[in-house]
């Protein structure tokens, strides 16, 4: 979810007024936050491009404002615990062998950059 959003782009309408680097945004303006560009961030994040899922478990990731990805406040995903849920159970039949494998899956070398991107609707299991 941090690595390869399936949330692209979170859009927001601001409440107030707003103001950055000297450029005013007036109340109701809207806004379209790139979640894979915050949650890639290596000017913000030392673990931007490795996968580590230790920093959801020891609050790293909670301490990190840019990293949302079920979305955040109101507006969070509704589906949240189902995605979770569902997820859990489809990597556990993977990684246990249960006959559902990755079709043609590309290897991720260790040591090497992650990609950036994940195409998410091209991703085919067999099983």
């Amino acid at each position: 979810m941090r690595l390869w959003p399936t949330t692209m782009v979170i859009l927001r309408d601001s409440v107030e007024d707003t103001s950055w680097s000297g450029r005013h945004a007036a109340a109701g303006t809207g806004f379209a936050v790139a979640s894979s560009f915050f949650h890639r961030d290596e000017e913000t994040l030392p673990w931007a491009d490795r996968f580590e899922p230790q920093i959801w478990l020891d609050g790293r990731a909670e301490a990190s404002r840019a990293l949302v990805p079920f979305s955040a406040g109101p507006a969070r995903c509704p589906g949240r615990t189902l995605v979770l849920d569902l997820t859990s159970e489809l990597l556990a039949a993977v990684v246990r062998g249960r006959g559902l494998t990755i079709a043609a899956p590309r290897r991720l070398d260790a040591g090497a950059p992650l990609p950036r991107t994940l195409d998410h609707a091209g991703l085919t299991f067999r099983g």
